[in-house]
């Protein structure tokens, strides 16, 4: 298995996933504003790119 991912390795982007949804697991239960909801926004798209990148990367190992 590749252990990069344009430079950031694996076990980083597990953990950016890992801490982004806890997060985004409290954050949901409190958001009260728009600012605040439009921040849950944000973090979510965030996740969803880490997500991206951990199944392109899962991806490219098994081509390999």
């Amino acid at each position: 298995m590749a252990t990069h991912y344009k430079g950031q390795r694996i076990s980083e982007l597990l953990e950016d996933i890992d801490r982004l949804q806890r997060e985004l697991n409290f954050n949901e239960e409190v958001a009260n504003s728009a600012e605040e909801v439009v921040a849950l926004a944000e973090g979510q798209t965030t996740l969803a790119i880490a997500k991206a990148k951990l199944t392109a990367l899962q991806g490219e190992s098994n081509a390999n």
